[in-house]
């Protein structure tokens, strides 16, 4: 012990010290005749001997202690080593500070994290460091600390490195005090934990977009079941109110057309709704995004008004996109509504175009879209702008800062091009505007027909001889259907559900020519039914609806030849996709 071996040391000298001393004392009683002559007479080399014998054996004492301190040192300076080594090899930046908070001793890896070397750091006040605004106040939590006598103390601040760029760190700080509760330093570790920080802000992000997309699974559930019901309804309103016209009297024509009128903006406004959840019917063709901004920039115009001016840079040579092509210029006219309200002073829309590539990163940033090829089409204005929270709010349904809104544009928005496999993102500052910039996948495949290029084939109304089964399980729409079809020629038969189907097709072996399935059936659905009749009879299918979210059914129709008919439907929509499947 080092206790031990200092008294070991003060005995030693000691003795060394009285035995030397005793024998000066002898020396000079001896040399002054003071001695007795029975000392004399004693043998002088036997005494003089044995006190060298005591001189040598204190210095012994001495040097083997002096060893073992020496040792001692050796020791303290390798394990001194060792620590040093330690600090200097971890990743954390390791410091210490004296009661002045001046650096006493930092690691290296004040390098890495912070970007300042130890020398531009060891000697300085710990004001050295400045942290982001609004950040911790580092400095006041210390000296709080201190003046509560905490040893211990552990926080998370945003220093600013080198070049000014703030990072997320971890403080583990020890302070030390003396027996009387002085200061006599502060010890600490810091740790850069910019990266878990920014797993958590992911985490975050990814269970916002779980809540919301709960949230619109909820929406969709109820729109999807008003949609169901509402659209049968609508079809037996329009398709009624249509055969009635070719009758009516000069007096109840206009009336009738009223009610159409009427029959179509509720459709709009359950397509609207079935769009919000992403459950409704698309057809999507291959199309130039330019070519439909240019058909619809006459509308746009009309939209907008003469107090706000349009910009076009599109770009040439833009990639193709596979969409629905009624829905993209919904899509078109809902940003340019939303601007419009943002400018009622008049202002500038721009809209642009241009193929993007989204990598890995950008494609998580965006939500649930994958990396590659996009066409992003840029809808900007110069209005009013809003603030973060009402930017967060924008996508919700039925959340509208406008008095007569609905609430419906934008999360309609959002619906089509999701559900279109594409992505929507926003940003905006009060007073400098909002700038929309939607994503929709490239597709190298040549320009569809847009499919109401087929009403001009068709200056004739449809007729045929064939035979229909129609599978719908409300009565209302299957009468409906059978006198649409039998006005024109075609033979029907309609049923309720699978079974009944089954079992009709059984009954006329080799009769019948297509079969007209509803989508969403009791207990099953169009799609499977048409599969086990395709498989057992070879019967070609049509399939109707205005709603894709039945349990089974939650993408497009999967094969190009299996057209579909969306709910609610006119006599001349219903005979044109009929002549259509049974001549392809």
């Amino acid at each position: 012990m080092p206790g031990e071996e200092s008294l070991s040391v003060r005995v030693a000298v000691l003795t060394a010290v009285f035995s030397l001393a005793t024998t000066a004392f002898v020396g000079w009683l001896e040399a002054s005749g003071s001695l007795p002559e029975a000392v004399i007479s004693k043998s002088v080399l036997a005494y003089w001997c044995g006190q060298a014998v005591s001189v040598l054996s204190a210095t012994g004492v001495v040097w083997a202690a002096l060893d073992r301190v020496r040792i001692a040192v050796a020791d303290v300076q390798k394990s001194d080593s060792r620590h040093r080594l330690i600090a200097e090899s971890v990743d954390d930046f390791i410091w210490s500070v004296n009661t002045d908070f001046v650096f006493t001793y930092v690691s290296p890896a004040v390098e890495r994290i912070l970007g300042f070397s130890p020398a531009e750091v060891l000697g300085e006040h710990v004001d050295r460091f400045r942290f982001e605004p609004g950040s911790l106040d580092v400095g006041l939590l210390v000296e709080s600390a201190v003046a509560e006598g905490r040893e211990t103390l552990r926080y998370e601040a945003r220093p600013l490195r080198k070049d000014g760029t703030p990072i997320w760190c971890e403080f583990n700080t020890r302070i030390q005090f003396d027996e009387n509760g002085r200061l006599e330093g502060v010890t600490g570790v810091t740790r850069d934990i910019s990266e878990r920080k920014l797993a958590e802000e992911k985490r975050q992000e990814l269970e916002i977009q779980l809540r919301q997309s709960q949230k619109m699974e909820a929406v969709g559930q109820l729109a999807g079941g008003i949609a169901h019901d509402f659209n049968n309804y609508l079809t037996v309103i329009l398709g009624n109110v249509e055969m009635l016209m070719r009758q009516a009297d000069t007096e109840n024509g206009p009336r009738l057309a009223e009610i159409g009128r009427a029959a179509r903006r509720s459709a709009e406004l359950t397509q609207q709704l079935l769009a919000v959840s992403r459950k409704q019917v698309l057809l999507p063709i291959v199309l130039d995004l330019n070519a439909v901004i240019r058909d619809s920039s006459r509308l746009l115009r009309r939209v907008l008004g003469e107090d706000v001016s349009i910009e076009m840079n599109c770009a040439e040579d833009l990639g193709h996109i596979q969409v629905d092509p009624g829905q993209l210029e919904q899509v078109i006219l809902n940003l340019a509504v939303n601007a419009r309200a943002a400018m009622p002073e008049g202002g500038e829309l721009a809209i642009e175009t241009a193929d993007v590539f989204l990598d890995s990163e950008s494609a998580e940033r965006r939500g649930e879209v994958r990396p590659g090829r996009y066409v992003m089409l840029v809808v900007s204005d110069n209005g009013s702008g809003m603030d973060e929270e009402t930017r967060l709010q924008i996508f919700e349904p039925f959340f509208t800062t406008k008095a007569a809104g609905s609430g419906l544009g934008l999360s309609t928005v959002q619906g089509i091009v999701a559900q279109s496999g594409g992505a929507i993102d926003v940003s905006s500052a009060p007073g400098e505007g909002t700038t929309l910039r939607i994503y929709l996948p490239r597709v190298d495949r040549v320009i569809d027909s847009p499919e109401e290029n087929l009403d001009t084939a068709w200056e004739s109304e449809a007729r045929g001889s064939e035979t229909v089964l129609v599978v719908e399980d409300q009565p209302m729409v299957r009468r409906l259907v059978r006198g649409m079809l039998e006005a024109h020629g075609f033979r029907a038969l309609t049923v309720g559900d699978r079974d009944e189907a089954i079992a009709a097709v059984e009954s006329h072996p080799g009769s019948i020519d297509l079969l007209l399935t509803d989508i969403i059936l009791p207990g099953t659905n169009g799609l499977k039914l048409a599969r086990e009749l395709e498989d057992r009879f070879g019967l070609r299918a049509l399939y109707m609806s205005g709603f894709k979210g039945s349990a089974d059914v939650d993408h497009e129709i999967p094969d190009p030849d299996r057209q579909l008919l969306r709910k609610p439907f006119t006599s001349k929509q219903l005979l044109m996709k009929v002549r259509g499947a049974l001549d392809s």
